[in-house]
């Protein structure tokens, strides 16, 4: 509970529902009422009674939680979907079985701990560090509890921190975990390899047709012709709303006028720069200047480039260093400046253009006035066009028809599949929402109405889905090459892994790599020191694996990174193993707090099963 008010800011009283055991609560197994207990009890667990108003609270909490997350606020249906009743009544009776117990155990607080607690409670205190009773009323309000509903929790709270502290006190990770531990995650090893490629396995015979046959009938599901789906959708886009609203050439002036210095174009220069390392070596150059050398060919003698020289048209904004900013749009056209220290470097500069400061005139700004006025005033628009959209609705008319009758974008989508492609293989859907609607159409039932779907930047789209063309076998004749390709690719990896296993197995046998390498015509490589996890150019996450199951000096063969088509094989060989450096004080610090908290967890599911066993437990389903 105390922890339920400090998040009350942000996710009002959900450690009431939480408590320490939300590691636990999965592991309930919570049947179908068996019997009632009346009209207003969701769940009775032993002898505590959860009621209608506790299961109300704590599942709206839990659909607030999930609409933060979603953006948007979830309907009953989502929420059924996303199991949250469910989660909701399993950390309810969990938190009730453990309120059994305490009472059973007889641990007990006094109401003046709780009030005192609560007095102290960060939570409630005013701006003056005190406690604030006002506060307090403010944030059970907003949750919806009641003063003496609150004090009830926060007592059986502190007392559910009572048993489950006492159980996990002194939780202690043993030495030889650490140390397992420690070897898993910081172990190093070394491996000479060879890639095997997949033609070096030779040439394979032409297949039969009664291979294809059989490769045809065990990989069906490979050739189908996929599911399509027809559909037409009314799309309500932020452009589409914009072009409806009527903004006058008056209004579009005036706003102009009323900001009329936010249209000046400033002043730009056309700026060279030659960069020294000191004082010194720019005074020397500018002197060289002034006795009339080329500013260019100064700089070249200095190490810069044409390309480091000429900054291009910037505005004062535009320079990072101000001082130097300062300088430059201080100088007269064509002159160089003095020898100029900036934060950075030290300069000199000249400026061989000036584009002086003006104001754009009312004509060159007037569509992007429009713009700006109309995202100002299309969130109104939007609402006033779903409302129509929705009237027509009601009234009978197609969504084609619709859109005719507001000038509103409509697609006809004739076939696609879920990919977004069309039986010919092109793009079905040239739109940046393809994807919102594709999710749609494939969820949608003919004949059914579906939700309003959310497009970006507040659009809105409506959608009805036509027809279904069930997705189908393709014949074998229509698809013989494509089972001739899968055939020769599965011979291919199949050969390609014998081929790698016996030249694994002759190393083992005395071989070495070298003479395997010369076989195939390939490069011993040697890997960097890896641990596992971690990621190798041509060695698959499996290879990496395989190499920490290996004996130093043993070989094993391995998939490789998959390129274009079939992965080579890695044939390796384990040659270094270096254990793992010894842990800082930090790093065992937090390996101490990762394996106690995992102790924890264990302790207390332990706990949760037992109490599982002896306690009855029954749901009022109909009530939910």
């Amino acid at each position: 509970m105390l922890e339920a008010l400090r998040k009350s800011v942000s996710g009002i009283l959900a450690k009431i529902l939480i408590g320490l055991l939300i590691v636990s609560f999965a592991v309930w197994g919570i049947g179908d009422m068996v019997r009632s207990y009346g009209r207003d009890v969701v769940a009775q667990v032993g002898d505590r009674s959860i009621s209608a108003n506790e299961f109300r609270q704590a599942y709206q909490i839990q659909v607030s939680n999930f609409s933060q997350q979603f953006g948007r606020r979830l309907t009953p249906q989502e929420a059924k979907v996303l199991g949250i009743e469910q989660q909701v009544i399993q950390r309810l009776t969990a938190a009730a079985a453990v309120d059994n117990h305490t009472t059973k155990l007889g641990l007990d607080i006094s109401d003046k701990a709780v009030e005192q607690a609560i007095a102290t409670d960060p939570v409630f205190q005013g701006p003056d560090g005190s406690f604030s009773a006002a506060r307090l009323d403010d944030i059970l309000r907003s949750s919806g509890y009641t003063e003496n509903q609150y004090f009830a929790a926060r007592k059986r709270d502190t007392i559910r921190d009572q048993l489950t502290s006492s159980l996990l006190a002194n939780v202690t990770p043993p030495d030889v975990l650490k140390s397992m531990i420690r070897t898993y995650q910081g172990e190093q090893r070394v491996a000479n390899y060879i890639e095997v490629k997949p033609d070096k396995v030779g040439t394979l015979p032409e297949p039969s047709d009664d291979d294809l046959k059989k490769t045809y009938e065990a990989n069906k599901r490979q050739f189908m012709k996929p599911e399509y789906r027809k559909f037409e959708a009314l799309l309500l886009t932020q452009d589409a709303a914009k072009k409806k609203l009527d903004i006058s050439e008056a209004e579009l002036k005036s706003t102009y006028e009323a900001d009329k210095s936010a249209y000046v174009l400033p002043e730009q220069r056309r700026v060279e720069q030659i960069a020294f390392e000191n004082k010194a070596a720019a005074e020397k150059a500018l002197a060289e200047i002034r006795q009339g050398k080329d500013f260019m060919e100064v700089a070249k003698a200095n190490g810069s480039s044409e390309k480091d020289v000429k900054l291009g048209l910037l505005t004062r904004e535009a320079m990072i260093d101000p001082k130097i900013a300062e300088a430059a749009f201080a100088l007269e056209k064509d002159k160089v400046s003095d020898v100029v220290e900036g934060q950075l470097t030290t300069v000199l500069l000249r400026v061989t253009d000036i584009k002086e400061s003006r104001q754009r005139p009312f004509e060159d700004v007037k569509a992007d006035l429009r713009d700006q006025i109309a995202s100002q005033l299309v969130g109104d628009k939007l609402i006033e066009i779903q409302n129509s959209i929705d009237d027509n609705r009601l009234a009978g008319k197609s969504l084609k028809e619709i859109a005719e009758l507001l000038d509103l974008p409509f697609l006809a989508v004739e076939a696609t599949d879920r990919q977004g492609d069309t039986p010919d293989g092109k793009k079905a859907l040239d739109n940046p929402d393809a994807a919102s609607l594709l999710s749609t159409a494939f969820r949608a039932e003919v004949g059914v109405e579906n939700e309003v779907i959310e497009l970006a930047q507040d659009g809105l789209a409506w959608l009805n889905l036509i027809a279904v063309t069930p997705e189908k076998q393709k014949e074998f004749d229509t698809v013989r090459e494509e089972v001739a390709k899968l055939w020769k690719d599965q011979q291919t990896r199949e050969k390609l892994r014998e081929v790698a296993e016996k030249f694994a197995e002759r190393i083992n046998a005395g071989a070495t790599l070298e003479t395997i390498a010369a076989e195939v015509d390939a490069k011993v490589a040697t890997t960097p020191k890896f641990r596992r996890g971690d990621s190798l150019p041509d060695f698959s996450p499996a290879a990496v694996t395989r190499a920490f199951t290996l004996p130093k000096g043993q070989a094993a063969m391995a998939e490789g990174t998959a390129g274009e088509g079939i992965p080579p094989r890695i044939v390796m060989k384990l040659v270094e193993v270096h254990p793992p450096a010894k842990a800082g004080e930090t790093e065992d610090q937090t390996l101490n707090r990762q394996l106690s908290s995992a102790l924890s967890d264990d302790i207390i599911e332990q706990y949760v099963a037992g109490l599982r066993q002896n306690i009855d437990i029954s749901v009022n389903q109909q009530l939910i």
